[in-house]
């Protein structure tokens, strides 16, 4: 067995690659014939073929990883967008609530005016009083540290049902 790494001609790459892209995989009879017309060994060809798909499956992995990635980095800004959103549309209802309760001449009592948060997906009800709690992301384990996802869709509540009258 040679132990020294073989060096293709210009001209037996340009052939190998043509067959390759032709198709990926020989039978015995064309490996037979394409190696005869390269001066080549069989196991020659067949090793070429084999290691040019192993190159082929990398470089299709890297493709896959980097569209991946983007679609990852582009999710991960809308998601940052919905959080602060969420933030500021909570802030709106509690602007709201306050101007109701300064029409209505009522003081300000947040123990009557709780809004909760109904994580639908989970069931989960988190009560709030005066700023949004919002769960903790554990980026080692890709979740989060308590009950509820921050990332599905919420409705919003409230314990008073004159909330909405302004």
């Amino acid at each position: 067995m040679n132990s020294m790494k073989t060096r293709f001609s210009d001209d037996q790459l340009r052939s190998l690659e043509m067959a390759f892209a032709a198709k990926d995989r020989l039978d015995s009879g064309v490996k037979l014939l394409l190696a005869k017309k390269l001066g080549l060994e069989p196991r020659q060809v067949a090793i070429w073929f084999q290691n040019r798909r192993a190159r082929s499956k990398s470089k299709q992995m890297e493709r896959e990883l980097d569209v991946l990635k983007s679609n990852y980095d582009e999710l991960a800004l809308q998601f940052e967008d919905l959080k602060k959103e969420n933030r500021l549309l909570l802030v709106q209802v509690q602007r709201f609530r306050k101007m109701a309760e300064t029409t209505n001449g009522e003081e300000d009592d947040s123990k009557n005016h709780d809004v909760s948060v109904n994580w639908e997906h989970t069931g989960y009800i988190r009560e709030l009083s005066s700023e949004m709690v919002e769960p903790k992301y554990d980026k080692n384990t890709g979740g989060y540290l308590d009950e509820g996802s921050f990332d599905e869709g919420c409705s919003f509540q409230s314990h008073d049902s004159q909330w909405w009258n302004f």
